[in-house]
């Protein structure tokens, strides 16, 4: 059971990458996907960088992008996340509920989505 909510995080997070516009490769494709994904659609909130090769490393891509309701399509969304779906345990909140524990570390659980500023963090300026 731990194990299968280790995968749903990676699928969770790796479908993220899907909604900031650059689509997610096949498997065996996965050395091109992007490293980090931007989500700027977030309101007033300070834009999110989404690990992406560091989730797809620890679930694989499948987990988040394949089955029959994928948490992410592997295209952009042009609306963006709600944070209604959040509140409902969809999306990134699939995984990162605070009861579900790492893939790598079975014993540390995942942050929670309510712990907002984890992700909304304001990236410094270039000089």
């Amino acid at each position: 059971m731990r194990r299968m909510s280790s995968y749903l995080v990676m699928v969770v997070l790796v479908a993220a990458s899907c909604l900031v516009g650059k689509p997610i490769l096949a498997a065996d494709d996965k050395a091109k996907a992007p490293v980090e994904i931007v989500f700027d659609k977030v309101g007033k909130m300070a834009p999110v960088t989404f690990q992406h090769k560091s989730h797809g490393d620890r679930s694989g891509c499948p987990a988040c992008h394949e089955g029959k309701e994928p948490l992410f399509a592997q295209k952009r969304s042009e609306a963006g996340f709600k944070m209604k779906d959040m509140k409902d345990g969809k999306l990134c909140a699939f995984c990162h509920d605070g009861v579900k524990t790492s893939p790598i570390d079975k014993d540390k659980k995942i942050f929670a989505v309510s712990k907002c500023m984890n992700c909304h963090k304001k990236v410094a300026a270039a000089k």
